[in-house]
């Protein structure tokens, strides 16, 4: 099973409609998957207080990534890098439970004309530290909010190409890397 994460908990953002066809293409291609959808958790969940006490919704987003195969983690670019919610639940993962040897692709996108390579980049950064699997086919998704505009609030018929290359490669990657 691959986790897909959301990695933002902003209200009505748009990595939460690209999750969506990303679902989709998972449907499609008979992989299974779970999603981690980290605007959902409770607020305390991005508090110091989980460096003492994690709340059950936490501690039952950790497990999944625990038992994962894989972790497909969608960025938006906030301030040149990932947001602060996504760094605290990273931050809150077991060690070495949740990363030594773990399979990882990423999905950065901005509404600037560098996609989400940043965050992309400082994922990468974490996930190498912590001796995980980087799948190397990344896709970064440049100005995001015309490309909804421009597609009736979908990705262009390229842009899911990309994906779909991509996911089928991560779980192939998944399958072969132990």
């Amino acid at each position: 099973m691959i986790s897909i994460v959301i990695g933002t908990n902003r209200p009505q953002n748009l990595t939460t409609k690209v999750s969506l066809q990303v679902e989709e293409i998972f449907k499609k291609k008979k992989i299974s998957y779970r999603v981690i959808d980290i605007g959902k958790l409770p607020n305390e969940s991005f508090t110091k207080q989980i460096y003492v006490q994690k709340n059950q919704q936490l501690l039952e987003a950790i497990e999944q990534i625990k038992n994962s195969k894989g972790i497909y983690i969608l960025t938006p670019e906030y301030n040149g890098s990932i947001p602060g919610a996504l760094k605290q639940f990273i931050d809150s993962w077991a060690f070495p439970d949740c990363w030594i040897n773990k399979k990882v692709a990423f999905v950065g996108l901005a509404s600037g004309e560098w996609g989400g390579i940043r965050p992309v980049e400082h994922l990468q950064g974490i996930f190498s530290y912590r001796d995980t699997f980087i799948y190397p086919k990344r896709v970064f998704i440049k100005n995001i909010n015309k490309v909804f505009a421009e597609n009736n609030n979908s990705l262009s018929k390229d842009l899911l190409e990309r994906l779909e290359k991509q996911i089928e490669g991560f779980h192939q990657f998944c399958q072969l890397i132990e």
